[in-house]
């Protein structure tokens, strides 16, 4: 009786190789499996099922979707043949599979890293403080400790991160410099420093200009929608001089009455706001009303509460206007501030503080109606008197 032949692996036929006709060359995931402590008879019958259903889809269906199907079983297959070397190879097996799963585990890691790995530094990019403009140099109103704001550019643009640059002090007025870019201004003057990251290096120019009072106009009248202007303000060094070189920071308190570009406000609907003006180490607060324009005092509405009126006036000539009944603020602001001052009275049941005369802006309270205010350009005056009356109402 002969023994019959053990019948080939069913995977030979489609999946291995043969070396001189002799040594059958398993392909790797089989060779992989055998190494991991699989069973080599299941791994032989999950694989090959696969390979014979793939070799019939390729007839029935094309190549195209017979790969995609044997794609798509043979991950699914996986978890089943890892548990078989898990539990057919010993502690070993075990072992070579944590192995391998902690090095497929690290594999998207690694490209990740790869890619977002920082650039060398290609340039070197600085801000002005407080928005100020860095073509001059970088302006400090202070000497209290300020931190430079520079920018690490890569060869593409993208930026790196600000701690990779160094800086050290040049030449100029003595200055204190750390290498993390926090700078101290001890007197008045310009410096220069030396910035660097990587191999690039670059120098700026620091203005130490301290600046400890900010004074202006305490109140700004603008018409609703109308042109605007620029913040009156001025800014003086601790010795009383004033100082033009500035790097500032504006706020109002409500956008929808004015807003800023910069220190030029542009009025919005009537109201009134305060613009905070922040130089070094010293604030002023402005502020702004904004008006709306009326023809006349006459006639007007409770929900009215700041209204502006054109005044014109040739020499000797008057005009008279109604108050209506409360708290009341009137101001005249000229057209320009060479004219003449008008002459302004109110009669009736109303009392001003100030009292008109040496000054054109005054808060009256009006106790009943009937009250009104004139305003005239007297018969000595040396010619015609343009400009507006502002009225705001003061009352809740």
């Amino acid at each position: 009786m002969t023994t019959p032949r053990p019948r080939p692996p069913r995977i030979a036929a489609s999946l291995r190789e043969r070396r001189n006709d002799f040594r059958p060359l398993a392909p790797w995931p089989e060779r992989l499996l055998a190494t991991l402590g699989a069973n080599p008879a299941f791994v032989d019958a999950v694989l090959g099922d696969l390979a014979e259903e793939r070799a019939l889809r390729m007839e029935r269906e094309g190549r195209v979707r017979a790969q995609l199907w044997y794609a798509r079983e043979a991950i699914r297959a996986v978890p089943h043949l890892l548990w078989n070397a898990v539990r057919h190879g010993g502690a070993s097996g075990r072992l070579r599979v944590v192995g391998l799963l902690a090095g497929l585990a690290a594999v998207p890691t690694l490209v990740v890293a790869l890619l977002l790995r920082d650039a060398p530094p290609a340039a070197l990019v600085f801000e002005g403080q407080r928005g100020s403009d860095i073509e001059n140099g970088v302006v400090l109103n202070t000497r209290h400790p300020v931190r430079l704001m520079t920018h690490v550019l890569d060869a593409r643009g993208h930026p790196l991160p600000p701690a990779t640059a160094r800086y050290e002090w040049v030449t100029g007025v003595p200055m204190d410099v750390t290498s993390t870019g926090v700078v101290t201004c001890r007197e008045y003057g310009d410096a220069e420093l030396r910035a660097s990251a990587g191999r690039v290096a670059t120098t700026l120019v620091v203005r130490c200009r301290p600046v400890t009072r900010v004074s202006g106009d305490v109140v700004m009248s603008l018409l609703a929608h109308g042109v605007g202007e620029a913040i009156p303000f001025t800014a003086r060094a601790p010795n009383g001089r004033v100082e033009p070189l500035v790097a500032f920071e504006a706020r109002v308190r409500d956008s929808s009455v004015a807003r800023l570009e910069g220190l030029f406000l542009r009025p919005g609907a009537p109201g009134s706001t305060v613009v905070s003006v922040s130089i070094g180490d010293a604030r002023a607060n402005v502020w702004v009303n904004v008006y709306e324009p009326v023809s006349t005092l006459v006639g007007l509405r409770p929900d009215q509460r700041l209204v502006s009126a054109p005044v014109q006036l040739s020499v000797g000539t008057s005009i008279q206007w109604p108050l209506p009944v409360g708290e009341l603020w009137l101001r005249f602001t000229p057209v320009s501030r060479s004219q003449p001052v008008p002459k302004m009275v109110v009669h009736g049941r109303v009392v001003c503080m100030p009292a008109f005369g040496p000054t054109d802006q005054a808060r009256c309270d009006v106790r009943e109606s009937g009250a009104w205010v004139r305003i005239t350009n007297p018969r000595t005056a040396r010619g015609e008197i343009a400009g507006r009356l502002a009225l705001q109402r003061l009352d809740p």
